[in-house]
């Protein structure tokens, strides 16, 4: 009896502890290098999704889609989409075209203006990134040159260009209430800077 009890709650702790498998479903198709992906942070049911030169939005967490505004000039491929949460409506864009740019947004995607141009980000990457801390601080790489926008893409400032990588990175971390950055890239490691961009090592 003691055995069989033993056995029976062996098996009903090993079902209690069973996690459901994990399903996929598609909910839009599209082709993106990146990070394509962005939502609302007041509003979590505020979702972006770039592909191609299309944005799609989703006002229910990424069930549905649907095409918001035009076409984004010259994209042949999005490679990420920064939300300015506190404006609704208003985002970057980086995309991949001929050359590379930074498009920004206030109206939706109804028309678009270059925030940086003549750019040039790494194939696979994510080229820009916010300031946790502070959302309107946006930093890039057009090349080996590192750059900060004070006010959510109007203007960039180039603060320096020795960061170590050869070209632009694959990746920019900024970490929240620091002025810890850090890039990296495939083939020449992590470079860090505790002074906002302006050295690395």
């Amino acid at each position: 009896y003691f055995l069989t009890a033993i056995f029976l709650l062996s098996i009903f702790l090993s079902l209690a502890n069973a996690q459901p498998a994990y399903q996929w479903v598609l909910k839009r198709s599209g082709s993106s290098l990146g990070g394509p992906i962005d939502y609302n942070k007041f509003n979590p049911n505020i979702v972006y999704y770039g592909s191609g030169s299309t944005i799609y939005k989703s006002t229910d967490r990424g069930e549905t889609f649907f095409i918001t505004g035009t076409s984004i000039p010259t994209s042949s491929e999005i490679k990420n989409i920064l939300l300015d949460d506190n404006n609704p409506g208003t985002y970057l864009v980086a995309i991949e075209s001929s050359p590379d740019k930074i498009m920004k947004t206030t109206n939706d995607g109804q028309t678009w203006t270059i925030s940086l141009n003549n750019a040039t980000f790494s194939y696979f990457g994510i080229p820009m990134t916010e300031d946790p801390s502070h959302p309107d601080s946006i930093y890039t790489m057009n090349s080996i040159n590192f750059l900060r926008s004070p006010d959510f893409g109007n203007t960039w400032v180039t603060l320096s260009s020795a960061t170590g990588s050869n070209s632009a990175p694959c990746d920019i971390e900024v970490f929240p209430d620091t002025s810890i950055i850090l890039i990296g890239d495939n083939g020449t490691g992590i470079f860090k800077s505790t002074d906002y961009g302006l050295t690395w090592s």
